[in-house]
């Protein structure tokens, strides 16, 4: 009766979703997004796709890409989505007493060797840790408690390597100290002021590329680098805005 009346079964209407759509759903499942894409849901890309297609017309004759749509779907959803507005904290000035010293190498992004005097001292950053750049027994530790690969780590060490190089290398530097004088390895421990009155611990961390590392009783300005800290996580600065892409290639390789 129902169809005598022009209506299809309820069985057609479930059935009538062309297959080129349900190929769609797989498709974007399995492709990796593109960063403009990054936090943008599946579910909200696929509606404004599929009314775009007709039964039985193949996708490649509608002029348009996939990816076309999405990421003109995506441009829309980022000029309504509301811009997160971050406050700079502000840091104490320099203070009188600083240690002069030239840095000469840059071992990683929180661990430099620098000419003090007549001597060459290698100085760890205090209050922060920047990725691993290089093998080590530490790779192996954070590889582990951040459920990471070794490639990805060092990968973002790398990174935070050349970040620290581009703003310290053959730079004139003072040093503070804190409580504690050296670690374990016999490395200085420091912070370490440029010319301009900027705070180097605090630079690294408010542009991504460490998060705080607190080992008392050098705690001077851990409660500056956690505020700062927290300010690059929400700006998605530096490494809080990396996904490497590591993992899935090394899988890829391994098969």
């Amino acid at each position: 009766r129902g169809q005598a009346l022009g209506v299809q079964p309820l069985e057609r209407l479930r059935t009538h979703r062309p297959r080129q759509v349900l190929a769609q759903r797989r498709f974007v499942r399995e492709v990796e997004q593109p960063p403009e894409l990054a936090g943008v849901h599946e579910a909200q890309l696929l509606p404004s796709v599929e009314p775009q297609h007709e039964p039985g017309v193949p996708v490649a004759r509608l002029g348009i890409s996939l990816h076309e749509q999405v990421a003109a779907h995506a441009a829309v959803d980022r000029q309504r989505r509301p811009v997160v507005q971050v406050q700079q904290h502000q840091l104490p000035a320099p203070p009188d007493g600083l240690r002069r010293a030239v840095v000469v190498h840059v071992v990683d992004g929180d661990t430099v060797d620098v000419r003090l005097g007549a001597r060459r001292e290698r100085v760890r950053l205090i209050g922060v840790d920047a990725p691993e750049a290089h093998d080590s027994e530490k790779l192996e530790r954070d590889a582990r408690r951040t459920h990471r690969s070794k490639a990805a780590i060092e990968a973002m060490g790398r990174r935070a390597s050349e970040f620290t190089a581009r703003r310290l290398q053959n730079e004139a530097v003072g040093l503070e100290l804190d409580v504690e004088r050296r670690d374990r390895y016999g490395r200085l421990l420091a912070y370490l002021w440029l010319p301009d009155g900027t705070l180097f611990n605090a630079d690294i961390l408010r542009a991504g590329y460490a998060h705080v590392l607190t080992i008392p009783p050098n705690v001077r300005y851990a409660s500056h680098f956690r505020a700062i800290e927290r300010e690059a996580r929400l700006a998605g600065r530096g490494l809080w805005g990396y996904r490497p892409s590591i993992r899935r290639s090394a899988s890829r390789a391994a098969t």
